[in-house]
């Protein structure tokens, strides 16, 4: 009935970027982009999306992988004393590679189940660790 209408609901697609068959979707909450590849996911923090991440992002399992033993280290040095640690642990989220193309770096934090909600930081630069943190 004039002069009222029913408003129609319009579903909000989020922004997407596929490339070479990977689709990476924006998160307007959280303000940065995320994407899988096999099992591994992935995120681009703030509202740009460089596609090349996804022609560089096959090296981090490799990076990952190759520095396991020092990733399992940093681990344990920040759990010491605060939590016998089973060696078990998985990333929180995805693996953060707004910096990769940059600066060929990355940040992975991982999580444990008996770690309450401390997250492990560590901080890899060209296939090496540089730094690592811990906060929760």
């Amino acid at each position: 009935m004039w002069p009222f209408t029913s408003k129609k609901s319009v579903a909000v697609v989020p922004p997407t970027v596929i490339s070479n068959g990977v689709m990476a979707t924006y998160d307007r909450s959280w303000k940065k982009w995320t994407f899988s590849i096999g099992e591994d996911n992935f995120e681009v923090r703030g509202e740009i999306f460089d596609v090349r991440v996804l022609e560089q992002v096959s090296v981090v399992p490799h990076w990952i992988a190759d520095n396991a033993a020092q990733i399992n280290s940093e681990i344990e040095r920040y759990l010491k004393g605060w939590v016998e640690w089973d060696g078990e642990k998985h990333t929180s989220g995805g693996i953060d590679v707004t910096e990769l193309t940059t600066k060929q770096q990355i940040d992975v934090e991982y999580v444990g189940n008996n770690w309450g909600d401390l997250g492990i930081t560590v901080v890899l630069r060209e296939g090496l660790i540089v730094d690592s943190y811990a906060g929760d």
